[in-house]
């Protein structure tokens, strides 16, 4: 991912503006040094990465990080660790599209109950190969999770051309009914 974009899922998941941010998947850590550059000086920010290679890398890369290895769809189980009652935003660059159905709802799943009421899970789809079979299948499965789901325009500068979905969790329940 080039850095046009991560500014543009950071953007989108409006990590600006929360005070727990949580990274899925961040291999390299591109996205990584962009929440980084954006988030409040206050803000805590951690990430999920699987990949035991990729976890040593980015310790090394970004010391002071909170890097949790393991499985996102562990994310009660992380989020525990960190003494976090919930996030206000997900990143993602997780290739969805490539996986399992099972294992997309099972993600999806986690960062939805992650998310606090209101919460913004932000994750990018390649343009064109979204039109595809997978591509479609995990766009229908966030609208089946998130009530609110949008896409952003086009990042023509990252190769292959990119965009965002930024997918909210509804917000509190009004409870004043009058």
């Amino acid at each position: 991912s080039s850095p046009f974009l991560a500014k543009r899922i950071v953007a989108a998941a409006e990590v600006s503006r929360s005070n727990r941010v949580l990274e899925i998947g961040p291999g390299t850590g591109v996205f990584t040094r962009e929440v980084l550059h954006s988030m409040k000086h206050d803000a805590r920010f951690a990430a999920v990465e699987k990949n035991a290679d990729f976890a040593r890398h980015l310790r090394g890369q970004f010391p002071g990080v909170e890097i949790l290895e393991g499985c996102a769809t562990g994310l009660p189980a992380h989020l525990r660790d960190l003494n976090w009652t919930g996030t206000d935003c997900v990143v993602s660059g997780l290739p969805w599209a490539a996986m399992p159905s099972t294992l997309q709802d099972s993600l999806l799943s986690a960062i939805h109950e992650a998310l606090e009421p209101g919460g913004v899970f932000a994750t990018f789809a390649y343009f064109g190969p979204h039109l595809l079979r997978p591509g479609r299948q995990f766009r229908k499965r966030l609208h089946t999770i998130f009530p609110d789901v949008r896409k952003t325009a086009v990042e023509p500068r990252n190769l292959p051309p990119a965009f965002v979905y930024v997918a909210r969790k509804a917000p509190p329940a009004n409870r004043d009914n009058r």
